[in-house]
């Protein structure tokens, strides 16, 4: 066990999302999600992530309601760090001023229908200005214990880039 095994990736062609709607199984306890030079080509738009499956209560979709997460934002103009809570919002918030950047995440036990799943990821880009952001993130989807099977990124228009998903 431990070994990352490639599943599927995404390659950007001026898409606004990159969607993962198959893969996510009870093969892997994890699945992390590479995210490597995402170009949104202005550096003003916000990156954010959706998970999705088929609840009773929350329907068969992209669930947009009760993402639950605490981030640390910095970046190099000022070094000052952000705090950002949420208790409930309509998605996980990856970065604001996204530009060009890479990241990861990781999912937890997605295919669990006994538990909340964790989410857990790290991201840097360069803003409009020129400057590094980075982000420190960890969270849930705090809606039922509904077995997540898809993931949804959001990181504007994407003119160049991939997001490669693994199972761990």
């Amino acid at each position: 066990g431990g070994a990352w095994t490639m599943i599927t990736d995404s390659a950007s062609n001026n898409t606004s999302s990159f969607q993962f709607n198959t893969g996510i199984t009870s093969a892997y306890k994890t699945y992390v999600f590479v995210i490597s030079n995402i170009d949104s080509g202005h550096g003003s738009t916000n990156a954010f992530m959706y998970v999705g499956g088929t609840s009773n209560t929350y329907g068969n979709i992209y669930w947009t309601s009760d993402y639950q997460y605490i981030s640390t934002m910095d970046n190099s103009n000022s070094g000052n760090y952000s705090p950002l809570t949420s208790n409930s919002n309509t998605r996980f918030f990856l970065g604001d001023s996204w530009g060009s950047g890479m990241g990861i995440v990781w999912l937890s036990d997605p295919a669990n229908a006994n538990t909340k799943k964790l989410v857990n990821w790290s991201c840097s880009h360069v803003d409009n200005s020129g400057y590094v952001r980075r982000s420190f993130s960890a969270g849930r989807w705090n809606g039922d214990n509904s077995a997540i099977d898809r993931v949804k990124f959001e990181i504007g228009t994407s003119t160049t880039g991939r997001i490669t998903m693994y199972g761990i």
